[in-house]
């Protein structure tokens, strides 16, 4: 692929911006970040751009960018929005996840979707699990080009060159969504099923691995409210409001589903299923 058009209007982007919507464990690693998603029942798992086809189902595997440069320096998450497990990954995590992503250093970690957690919510057993007081549904890891080529994802295991990779576009920046979450409207206990995909991911740490039970997940029955309305100035550069909501309601896979109105009125259209932060 060559790296413009002959117009020279059409180049490959500088920006990736990777959009991480619903269950993940992130976990700091010396190259940067191993992005682990568990097997959860009743959970889509696709990766794709915001647009009609855009999105196909991710197979089960190891993932890893290419095209992005590596700052070397490690981007914080927000820790007063993600759960933060202490302790490392279990010895087996690997016989208990779906895909595991491996990322360099990106330039920027930002959180979007803040829900209130309220008391009741979540019931911690051990110290080792940090519940904050409000969490993010959706994390972006913001990307520069290293110049080498356009910016793709591989897929490592089982070997597929090529997952994905960015067309070139009007603009500067592309984004890549990878969902781990309902793909349907929930209509039968939300809270089982947010409880039981929270469990999974504990499951994949340490502190997992020695208890089966170490949190409950309790929220209301259904929707569940943003602490504020999204507002264009808190996204990252080139990424839209609509492109926050859940799978289910997106349109990406039911073209008469939409959860534009909800974002912009300050409601979550979706039960929660938070990730977890292992620094």
């Amino acid at each position: 692929m060559a790296n413009a058009q002959e117009d020279g209007k059409n180049t490959n982007p500088k920006t990736l911006n990777i959009v991480f919507h619903g269950s993940f464990a992130f976990v700091s690693r010396d190259y940067g970040f191993e992005v682990l998603t568990a097997a959860v029942d009743g959970h889509g798992n696709f990766a794709g751009t915001w647009q009609t086809g855009g999105l196909k189902p991710l197979p089960p595997g190891t993932y890893t960018l290419c095209g992005a440069k590596n700052t070397g320096k490690r981007a914080e998450f927000d820790q007063g929005t993600i759960v933060v497990v202490e302790g490392g990954l279990a010895g087996d995590y690997k016989d208990h996840i779906y895909s595991s992503w491996k990322l360099p250093h990106p330039t920027a970690i930002s959180t979007s979707i803040l829900v209130n957690n309220e008391k009741g919510n979540f019931k911690t057993y051990t110290d080792d699990i940090r519940i904050p007081k409000h969490l993010g549904m959706v994390y972006t890891f913001t990307f520069a080009t290293d110049g080498s080529a356009p910016f793709s994802i591989d897929q490592l295991t089982p070997r597929t060159d090529h997952y994905w990779s960015a067309e070139p576009e009007r603009g500067p920046v592309v984004n890549l969504h990878v969902f781990a979450q309902d793909e349907h409207r929930m209509t039968k206990d939300p809270n089982g099923h947010s409880s039981d995909a929270f469990q999974k991911l504990i499951r994949l740490t340490k502190i997992g691995e020695r208890a089966a039970q170490l949190v409950e997940v309790n929220y209301s029955k259904w929707a569940v409210p943003l602490v504020q309305a999204v507002h264009l100035g808190d996204l990252p550069q080139g990424l839209k409001r609509i492109e926050l909501v859940n799978l289910a309601v997106s349109g990406l896979l039911n073209p008469h589903s939409s959860g534009t109105r909800a974002i912009d009125g300050g409601a979550l259209p979706a039960h929660p299923c938070p990730g977890i932060y292992g620094p």
